[in-house]
């Protein structure tokens, strides 16, 4: 390194940490165009980020739950699942039946579209003269809507699949091979929607949430991140007193935020409701590293980059090093997604520091040449009893803490898909699905009657539960047949194997408007079962605790009815629960590792345990802060709130380190009370200003319109407020608590 600058830029470099003690405008100058030359690639390689379409970061490919997931859908293709409502306000049924049937057709010329079931496939069953007959229940567009109607409200498997819960709507349900045609789909339902003003249409799926998500986290970043800029420039305006100060320091925090755009490509990184948090946060601890080298540069007497650089090469690296330890910690996850989250935040802010170090001063040396005055702070006195009240109403707020992985809490309210997801909830009674996958055991395994017959009272109690909204499965359409060829409409079950047999075969190869392949694997061996079920009404803890109840109720039936069959659970809960509780588990690891390694850079730096130990102090702050928001205001616990806790980690203790390194580098002949006095003078300007930047860089992900992101901004706000309120008005008395001046000289 000290090579490659030595001949590039004419630069001498002494010590470990390469600063040069020599630089002109010349060499800043090369510098500056080599900047423009990358920021200009960073641009440009923009367009070439995919937006990924994923709610959340996928599990780690050697996961169980994940091979379990592959390997049934191998047997029973589920790639996605779309529900569409359609309801008219003047209840025009012949307009909500063509409507219908165009929407089908159009929906069936999709490719991908595995299968789609409307009052427009659907068929009836009669036998007459020992012949099955196969009707489609409408026949053509015009015909009689009031025939249709009763048709599918008298029959209990038509009403179950043509109805909402609250049988006022008609459903459509769509089945997907892949995420391909989604696009199309939304598009095509908002056209038909518009066209109508009688017809309301509610759709509603994971493929559409994911679809939502890619449509709309460009405009949320782009909207996040210039509040961010905005409140930033504002501050540093205020703190300078010069625009042309403001916009250098500006230009500074903004500058690595655009260079780590290239290494979303280099680590295949796409954009995602975590991701977008990647650039605020690097802009905004940029800032931090940009306001305190401005207040060494300010301070100094010559004003130029070597005296500037040798009073504030030992602290930038110093904090550099915290942070970036507390972030790469993210890298050793197990979460691909949340590795390479980690990576990117490390080069980020990695490029941060060689761009503060390097650039900044160039900038201040040749733009400004004013110094701007530097007013020393009052010490308020902060008792310390109220400190530690403040620590222990935090700490009990903690209590409250709950998890929560309901679709509801993915948006905030009065967004567009968030009212879509209320009205849909509000018509269909549940969002929330699950797929139970139960193996027999055997080949041609379910072409059993006993199995069949504890099927199907296994599914009637499920039914009966009070979470229950929705069962979709095989058993209705078999017990539908048996009926149909009994000459009746209610269901029935088949009374031999032989007779069961007889009626999947029929169904396997016969369309009735319902595919068995979306239900059944091809050696009858696995049967699929979609339920929708309902715990929204309930608060967060009481949902987790319903959800939990609802799954251990369909383990103890399954043992009960099934107990020589495999189940296998999955579904948006299920799986958001297992990544929450893996997230969850690798950050409370990585907090101690964390705070093992920052005691032993405080051990190695101070040479002294009591200060190592106050050197915690602060960080541990943080954490109770966020611990007890969490509670206060009931932010749920999941893999994404998690995130915040990393931030907590690698910026608190960087004041800490601030107000350490400038209490030992005071002279000896003072008192500790004078020391204490003096390093608040000094240190305290840039510890307030850099934390009340980062607040209100972080209160930008207030605006998002995604709960998930608006939460991690409040809990890193609140977090990184408590460490700095504790590195500047409670270490002191620490200090004075457990040291005399003796000691410290």
């Amino acid at each position: 390194m000290s090579f490659f600058l030595n001949n590039c830029f004419g630069m001498k470099y002494q010590s470990l940490f390469f600063y040069p003690v020599q630089f002109s405008e010349k060499h800043g100058f090369k510098l500056f165009i080599i900047l423009l030359v990358c920021i200009a690639i960073a641009i440009l390689s923009m367009s070439f980020i995919r937006i990924d379409d994923n709610v959340d970061m996928s599990l780690p490919s050697n996961h169980p739950y994940l091979l379990q997931q592959i390997q049934l859908q191998k047997g029973i293709p589920d790639a996605g699942y779309i529900k569409i409502l359609l309801k008219s306000k003047s209840n025009d049924l012949h307009l909500i039946y063509d409507t219908i049937s165009i929407m089908t057709s159009e929906l069936q010329d999709l490719t991908d579209v595995q299968e789609v079931i409307s009052a427009a496939t659907i068929k009836d069953i009669k036998v007459r003269d020992n012949e099955i007959i196969i009707l489609p229940i409408i026949q053509n567009a015009v015909e009689n809507p009031n025939t249709i109607e009763s048709t599918i409200n008298h029959d209990g498997l038509f009403r179950k699949f043509l109805k909402s819960k609250n049988l006022e709507s008609h459903c459509i349900h769509v089945f997907l091979d892949n995420s391909k045609p989604v696009k199309k789909i939304v598009t095509m339902l908002n056209n038909h929607s518009q066209s109508s003003s009688d017809i309301e249409i509610f759709y509603f799926g994971y493929p559409i949430l994911n679809y939502e998500l890619q449509n709309s986290i460009l405009l949320d970043l782009s909207i996040v991140g210039t509040l961010a800029l905005i409140a930033l420039f504002v501050i540093q305006l205020w703190i300078t007193k010069k625009i042309v100060l403001a916009f250098i320091l500006l230009l500074n925090s903004l500058i690595p935020s655009i260079l780590i755009i290239p290494f979303f490509i280099i680590l295949d990184l796409p954009i995602q409701t975590n991701t977008i948090l990647i650039p605020v946060i690097i802009f905004t601890i940029s800032t931090s590293y940009s306001i305190h080298l401005f207040r060494y540069w300010n301070s100094s007497v010559l004003n130029n980059y070597s005296t500037t650089m040798s009073d504030s090469i030992e602290i930038i690296i110093l904090t550099g090093i915290t942070t970036l330890i507390g972030f790469g910690l993210l890298c050793f996850s197990t979460f691909q997604a949340l590795s390479k989250f980690g990576a990117a935040l490390v080069i980020g802010i990695f490029i941060s520091i060689l761009i503060s170090m390097f650039i900044l001063p160039y900038f201040l040396s040749q733009f400004v040449q004013l110094k701007t005055e530097q007013k020393a702070l009052r010490n308020p006195r902060i008792p310390l009893v109220i400190w530690i009240c403040l620590m222990i109403f935090l700490l009990a707020g903690s209590i409250l803490i709950s998890p929560d992985f309901r679709i509801e809490r993915i948006f905030k309210k009065g967004t567009t898909i968030s009212d879509q997801i209320a009205r849909f909830n509000n018509e269909d009674m549940g969002l929330n699905q699950l797929n139970l996958y139960i193996n027999s055991g055997k080949e041609y395994g379910i072409v059993d009657i006993d199995f069949y017959k504890n099927l199907n009272l296994f599914l009637q109690k499920i039914a009966e539960d009070k979470y229950t909204n929705e069962i979709l499965s095989i058993v209705d359409l078999i017990n539908w047949f048996e009926g149909k060829m009994a000459g009746t409409h209610l269901p029935r079950t088949p009374e031999s194997d032989e007779k069961l047999g007889e009626n999947i075969e029929f169904l396997y190869n016969n369309s009735s408007g319902i595919t068995l392949k979306t239900f059944i694997n091809i050696d009858y061996s696995q049967i699929r079962i979609l339920i929708t079920y309902n715990i929204s009404e309930s608060a967060n803890k009481l949902a987790y605790n319903a959800y939990n109840e609802y799954i251990s109720k369909i383990r103890s039936l399954q043992a009960t009815f099934l107990p020589q069959s495999e189940l296998v659970i999955l579904g948006n809960y299920e799986e958001h629960k297992i990544k929450a509780r893996i997230a969850i588990t690798e950050q409370i690891y990585g907090s101690i590792v964390f705070i093992v390694i920052i005691f032993m850079i405080g051990l190695i730096k101070f040479k002294s345990f009591k200060l190592s130990i106050l050197f915690l102090i602060p960080l541990f702050c943080g954490i109770s802060a966020y611990l007890g928001i969490m509670g206060w205001l009931n932010i749920p616990l999941n893999g994404i709130s998690a995130l915040a806790l990393m931030s907590i980690l690698g910026i608190s203790c960087d004041d800490a380190m601030h107000f350490l390194v400038c209490f030992t580098k005071q002279n000896k002949i003072f008192t500790l009370e004078q020391k204490l006095v003096q390093v608040q003078t000094q240190s305290g300007r840039p510890i307030l200003e850099t934390t009340l930047l980062l607040i209100f860089g972080f209160s930008a992900l207030l605006f998002s319109k995604y709960w998930l992101v608006t939460q991690i901004g409040i809990l890193t706000a609140v977090g990184l407020g408590a460490g700095t309120f504790t590195s500047y008005f409670i270490l002191p008395r620490f200090i004075k608590l457990f040291f005399n001046t003796q000691e410290i000289q």
